[in-house]
């Protein structure tokens, strides 16, 4: 059967941070052929469960090559502290994509009272840029977009991931949820569209991505546009597009962005990863993917991971990833 293959992963395609939980994370290449990776980040006295939600920032990686090692070069951006600001205390998801010279990131903000579903319940999608990652962040006041009353993304959007149509527009998919809070609320994905990185968003007025009768069946959607097509990678939550592979990584294929259908395969692939030396490894949890695409062709994969359940540490991993017939 066709499908991508994985190379083991190598000590040195394992990013880390002594004293965090590293999570998220994806990488552009600039035209002088530095990598620039983009993680989030939050200390380990907070824990991985609800850590994120209150306490995440944005770390910053540089390397030589896509697949090599990355070198951490600190925390470069983070809330803004302000007092009714809207990402006043939490930046999270952060996805880079560059264009005309400058960096921008989009991510998940927001702010709350230390309480946990008051912080999830309070996610937005907002966006920074900057011409050097190490130096200053412009940042909006306001979200990107922000709920719809009555509407599938009433209450939440995160989880943001960008990439160039064919057609040259900008297509943005995102994870969100309705009026209650997550785990709660119906979880859906959804798309948008512009014609510059800065917006105006055009919003959908369906999700692209959902299961009837399910409330929470896939997130983290990572798109990225390949021979002529546009595709999309999502976490399956459970059993409910791969029947027989619990929470393993999807793919979906479209013309538009708009009418999306299965890849095939459909499979990507499972939480089971083989690390050099150490052999292959069932995970806990393999989340955020994101994929270094090089002549069309996807050639490093990038996820984050927690090894086990009370794992003192998380991590993103990358490894060289190729198609077999």
């Amino acid at each position: 059967m066709s499908g991508f293959s994985f190379s083991p992963v190598k000590k040195e395609q394992i990013v880390s941070v002594p004293g965090w939980f590293v999570w998220c994370g994806s990488m552009v290449r600039t035209p002088d052929g530095r990598c620039h990776m983009f993680v989030s980040m939050w200390e380990e006295k907070w824990g991985f469960e609800y850590g994120w939600a209150t306490h995440s920032k944005v770390g910053y990686a540089v390397a030589d090559e896509p697949d090599g090692k990355y070198e951490f070069r600190g925390i470069i951006f983070e809330g803004s502290g302000k007092e009714n600001g809207w990402d006043r205390d939490s930046v999270h998801n952060p996805y880079v994509f560059y264009d005309d010279g400058r960096f921008w990131l989009y991510y998940s903000g927001n702010c709350g009272d230390g309480n946990y579903s008051v912080h999830t319940s309070n996610q937005r999608v907002g966006l920074a840029s900057a011409v050097d990652p190490m130096g200053e962040w412009t940042r909006s006041d306001e979200p990107l977009f922000g709920g719809r009353p009555g509407m599938f993304d009433e209450s939440g959007t995160t989880n943001p991931s960008v990439c160039r149509r064919p057609d040259g527009r900008l297509i943005m998919i995102y994870k969100c949820w309705s009026d209650l809070p997550p785990h709660d609320g119906k979880v859906r994905i959804a798309a948008a569209f512009a014609d510059h990185p800065a917006g105006p968003w055009e919003r959908m007025d369906a999700p692209i991505f959902d299961v009837p009768g399910e409330m929470f069946a896939a997130e983290d959607p990572y798109v990225y546009s390949q021979g002529g097509k546009i595709y999309c990678l999502l976490k399956d939550m459970g059993n409910f597009y791969i029947h027989d592979i619990f929470r393993s990584m999807i793919r979906f294929v479209s013309d538009d962005g708009i009418d999306w259908k299965p890849a095939e395969p459909m499979f990507f692939r499972s939480r089971v990863m083989d690390f050099e030396g150490e052999g292959k490894k069932l995970l806990y949890r393999m989340e955020r993917p994101f994929l270094y695409i090089e002549d069309d062709k996807p050639r490093v994969f990038f996820t984050a991971i927690l090894p086990e359940r009370t794992a003192p540490f998380s991590c993103n991993v990358h490894m060289n990833i190729e198609w077999k017939e």
